[in-house]
């Protein structure tokens, strides 16, 4: 039973409803995997922020370690319809970090939530799948190194959870390009972090095609803004391409050795 409390104004339509000590109950219920009572204190919280009064409650503060309700969440498999409501009630919670530098999204790798909280999560705000934790690490690596333990810790106990982390790989490695071409504070790339772990050999296969695609991408880039920086400040005779200016090569600069050789096989 959740109490609700109702300021005493004059006018009774707009009074405040107050839920005391929601981030308490709410990360109880979430632990404990009630999420019928969950949803009654989202709906109760949703149904007062709503009302003329407003509604009065601690769920969108974080603690002092930076924790949000939402990372909280992502640590207990949650149904989607309860992480599309909180996500919808407090989006920025989806970017927000704690004191290890995590977005929630680092916690759905580490506590394997269901992929369609991964969806949920880019739906609101795509860049989440870029963020860095306090080693640098993207969700995309930390997946490739989960693959590892994953491995090691034996058939039956391993397998379901190597099949989930091939899932969330592929489908990080799609939806960021741009993660998989940058290195965490270690010098290493999701790819590397996959070779290491001894990942599967399609995860690799799906990693060396989107670190191809992504370091043609990147060079294009690099090509059309040196020819950017050409036009403004190059002469160029008249029937002359400007093109041809331009270096066979992109000049992209590979600091990784995986990158370099992936690409130079996919050439």
């Amino acid at each position: 039973m959740i109490k609700i409390v109702k300021t005493k104004t004059e006018d009774s339509s707009t009074a405040a409803v107050v839920v005391k000590h929601a981030r308490k109950k709410a990360a109880k219920f979430a632990s404990q995997q009630k999420w019928d009572r969950l949803r009654d204190l989202l709906l109760t919280i949703e149904e007062g922020m709503a009302s003329a009064g407003g509604c009065s409650h601690d769920l969108a503060g974080d603690r002092d370690n930076g924790f949000t309700f939402l990372h909280v969440l992502c640590a207990f498999q949650p149904p989607l319809d309860v992480t599309n409501t909180v996500v919808r009630l407090f989006p920025h919670m989806v970017a927000a970090r704690d004191h290890s530098s995590r977005v929630p999204m680092h916690v759905a790798v580490e506590c394997e939530a269901p992929l369609d909280i991964f969806d949920c999560l880019m739906e609101s705000d795509p860049q989440c799948v870029d963020a860095r934790n306090c080693d640098g690490k993207t969700p995309l690596m930390l997946a490739c190194k989960e693959m590892g333990s994953a491995i090691k810790s034996g058939f039956y106990e391993g397998k379901g959870k190597v099949r989930w982390l091939a899932d969330v790989i592929k489908l990080l490695a799609k939806s960021s390009p741009n993660s998989i071409l940058v290195e965490d504070d270690g010098g290493w790339t999701a790819l590397e972090h996959a070779l290491d772990s001894e990942a599967p050999k399609k995860t690799i296969k799906t990693l060396q095609r989107a670190t191809r695609q992504a370091a043609r991408e990147q060079g294009e880039l690099e090509r059309h803004e040196h020819l950017r920086k050409m036009k403004g400040h190059c002469h160029v005779r008249k029937g002359e391409d400007i093109r041809s200016l331009l270096p066979r090569e992109s000049g992209l600069v590979m600091k990784s050795t995986s990158i370099s050789r992936v690409v130079a096989e996919g050439a």
